[in-house]
């Protein structure tokens, strides 16, 4: 029988369960009491050089191991998991456990475990910066060891791109991205309140892992793996100007990272839905930029008939007349162009009220819109298949047939090899069959809501009888409350 993982009320498949799968920045609880000669647990944890507190959780005796430690705990005592459940206590959860640790030999005690040595590692640190890898080797020791283990990678990026890394060790790549080279947002001079160093721009976060924010909700980094954490913005300064913001910002990295998941992708649907500014002003000014060329070319067109004028005195009555007609043309635009900022910003609002958007960002001629999961139901078995969280790529200039869908979660070989749906191709582009004439037409009259809508509901549906929706099988099952939930609002 598959064992189960229950957290907050969830319920999620963990067959054959593997005990390296536990989260280390977690403690966990085993319900040993102290009957029937259970002492003994005590004896050869403490033997083994483990450590322990004694834990009344529920009513319920036992003992509490930190995360980096339960492994061997689960090892001394010759113990497997069953299933995971939440206590009363933040970051701890209870351990329902199979074996039977009253059978052990204990004429055989357990070797005692050799605690593995700390290695902080800072790479392409800035020239003359002795002192300050010393300080923030310290800073590092202090607060990130205990959360996610004796083995830290330190890198500064210098603002360039740097791809997530094999082995076990937690990395901190300060500066950088594991997408891009180019940071190009604006990087204020203080977070939390604290001043850092200006110099370079700073990057935002690529959607695929959670964002840590400051108080005023500023993008300061992502952590996209368990193990990867990239800082957006330069910390590094002289020591003087770094001390303060490098304590300030590993002490924030430590509480991010004893948040769950769950606790951190909350965080970040409130900041954006609270304080949509940054990314609603990106928006509107992608939308609108097509009318503000207009302005420039009636600019344009009086600096050259004002010129005109002083040249050909002739043309004086017809020149004044032109003059006069065009500022009249200027006084409509102005008062239009306030209504389509109205417009394009109301559209926003509409865009982040539609089931599964976690997130919009525009640049260039481009709106990227970031969904929640995506579930599709295979009409002929009734299953429900987990497709992955997509980000959708709308131009607003109608280029690439006006959107494009990108899997952040996974490609699968479908039809062609790299399929991000059933029904998307490796470059994004979907087979949109009869809606391909209405998604140019929404594009084209900015109702971008609409386009999104569309998009999701074909992320959403698959059609097994062509050639490429028939290959849908090949996507993951989604299990547990996910596939009720999405059962429930297919029926609405």
């Amino acid at each position: 029988m598959a064992n189960l993982l229950r957290i907050e009320g969830r319920i999620e498949s963990m067959a054959n369960m593997d005990p390296r799968a536990l989260d280390i920045r977690s403690s966990y609880f085993l319900p040993i009491g102290r009957v029937n000669g259970d002492a003994g647990v005590r004896d050869r944890l403490r033997a083994a050089n483990i450590s322990y507190g004694n834990l009344n959780n529920r009513g319920s005796e036992g003992i509490v191991v930190s995360g980096p430690d339960i492994n061997n705990a689960l090892r001394t005592l010759n113990l497997g998991v069953g299933m995971l459940q939440t206590t009363d206590y933040d970051g701890t959860y209870s351990m329902v456990l199979s074996g039977d640790y009253g059978s052990w030999d204990t004429a055989s005690p357990p070797t005692p475990r050799v605690p593995e040595p700390v290695s902080i590692t800072l790479r392409s640190m800035p020239p003359g910066s002795t002192v300050m890898a010393r300080v923030i080797r310290a800073m590092v020791k202090d607060h990130l060891v205990p959360i996610v283990g004796n083995k830290i990678t330190v890198t500064y990026c210098g603002g360039r791109r740097l791809s997530t890394q094999g082995g076990r060790q937690f990395y901190l790549n300060l500066w950088g991205s594991p997408s891009t080279n180019d940071p190009t947002y604006a990087s204020p001079s203080q977070l939390w309140g604290v001043n850092k160093p200006t110099a370079g721009g700073a990057f935002r976060s690529t959607g695929r892992g959670d964002t840590l924010f400051d108080n005023t909700g500023i993008d300061v980094g992502e952590l996209v793996s368990p193990r990867h954490m990239y800082i957006h913005h330069n910390v590094l300064g002289s020591v003087y100007d770094t001390n303060a913001i490098m304590l300030k910002l590993i002490t924030e990295v430590a509480v991010f990272l004893r948040m769950t998941p769950e606790q951190r992708r909350d965080i970040t649907r409130n900041i954006n839905l609270a304080n949509p500014k940054a990314d609603k002003q990106a928006f509107v000014s992608v939308c609108i930029q097509h009318s503000s060329s207009d302005v420039s070319n009636l600019n344009n067109n009086m600096r050259m008939l004002e010129t005109r004028l002083e040249q050909y005195q002739r043309d004086l009555v017809r020149t004044l007349r032109d003059i006069e007609s065009n500022r009249k043309r200027l006084s409509l635009i102005d008062v239009e162009k306030k209504e389509l900022v109205d417009f394009f910003a109301d559209e926003f609002d509409r865009v982040m009220n539609i089931g599964r958007i976690t997130k919009i960002t525009a640049a260039g001629s481009t709106i990227q819109v970031f969904t929640d999961m995506i579930y599709c139901k295979n009409p002929d078995t009734g299953k429900i298949h987990e497709i992955g969280k997509f980000r959708i790529d709308v131009h607003s200039d109608g280029g690439s047939g006006g959107v494009r869908m990108f899997n952040l979660t996974r490609t699968v070989r479908g039809m062609r090899a790299g399929m991000h749906g059933p029904h998307v191709f490796e470059d994004g582009r979907p087979c949109l069959g009869t809606i391909s004439e209405v998604v140019p037409e929404l594009v084209g009259k900015n109702e971008i809501a609409a386009v999104v809508s569309v998009c999701i509901q074909y992320l959403e549906s698959v059609n097994t009888s062509d050639a490429a929706g028939k290959y849908v099988g090949n996507w993951p099952l989604a299990e547990g409350e996910k596939k009720d939930d999405l059962q429930e609002g297919t029926n609405e």
